[in-house]
């Protein structure tokens, strides 16, 4: 496939970049409308355009907002993450409310790092039930996946180069459970990995952090941020990408674009 790559823009435009904002509440006329099984979370930008139009806070009020470096290119909105503040990240809470271990889930979102990753995150669920996280993924070298009890998953670094994370260029990265501890994993729309024996059993209780690593806090406040740009940021409670098997699929288009679902 042919991956979009922009050329000989800055990696960051101030000119069209916005900071700040705290606590933002989305929804947008024409956003997803609900039905049985389906987006939980749909962020352009700092909000919400799902019809949850769930409180989404910038915690450290310092995450821009960027309309010039974009996967797509087709009106959405990207967020800008310093890497550097250790409690800077999105907050969202009840995301995965009234879910349970056998719940199907998907999470899906473009980034685009700014540097060679050491241990960065992009995305994390907590965990308060068990004050820890139910699913943390940290970007290095590589990727791989480990399932870790009743709590859920960590998707960390491991064999330094097990999966290829390029700098400087957007990538879709997808994770899609069948509910009964299945995960499959995809890079770009290419099929990566199957992993199994993932179980989510406070998955409800959880919290949403974006652009840093989770605890009951609910930031860890580490050293592991992720520095860059991150967009479209999907959680669903369905598996979103059953229909993809162990293939390969072209990601969406546009905001109002899937591969497999109606949006």
């Amino acid at each position: 496939m042919t991956l979009w790559m922009p050329k000989k823009k800055p990696l960051y435009a101030p000119m069209l970049a916005t900071f700040g904002g705290g606590s933002v509440r989305g929804f947008r006329s024409g956003g997803e409308q609900p039905y049985a099984g389906g987006l939980r979370l749909h962020l352009d930008g700092k909000q919400d355009i799902s019809s949850n139009n769930l409180t989404v806070t910038d915690y450290n009020n310092d995450i821009g907002t960027n309309t010039s470096q974009l996967p797509y290119n087709n009106g959405e909105t990207s967020m800008y993450f310093f890497g550097k503040q250790t409690d800077s990240a999105l907050v969202i809470p009840n995301v995965m409310s009234n879910s349970t271990a056998s719940t199907p889930w998907c999470v899906e979102f473009w980034y685009y790092l700014s540097g060679q990753p050491q241990t960065d995150s992009p995305l994390a669920f907590n965990s308060t039930a068990s004050g820890g996280n139910d699913m943390t993924i940290l970007f290095g070298y590589g990727v791989g996946i480990a399932s870790i009890g009743t709590v859920g998953m960590d998707l960390y670094t491991v064999n330094w180069g097990t999966y290829p994370l390029s700098a400087s260029t957007w990538i879709h990265f997808c994770l899609s459970c069948d509910g009964a501890g299945r995960v499959n994993f995809w890079l770009d729309g290419q099929y990566q990995s199957t992993f199994t024996g993932v179980t989510m059993s406070d998955f409800s209780q959880s919290t949403l952090v974006v652009g840093n690593e989770a605890d009951s806090t609910p930031i860890r406040g580490s050293a592991n941020l992720f520095p860059g740009y991150i967009a479209d940021v999907r959680v669903w409670d369905i598996d979103a990408y059953a229909a993809a098997g162990v293939g390969n699929f072209t990601p969406a288009t546009s905001l109002t674009s899937h591969p497999y679902q109606t949006m």
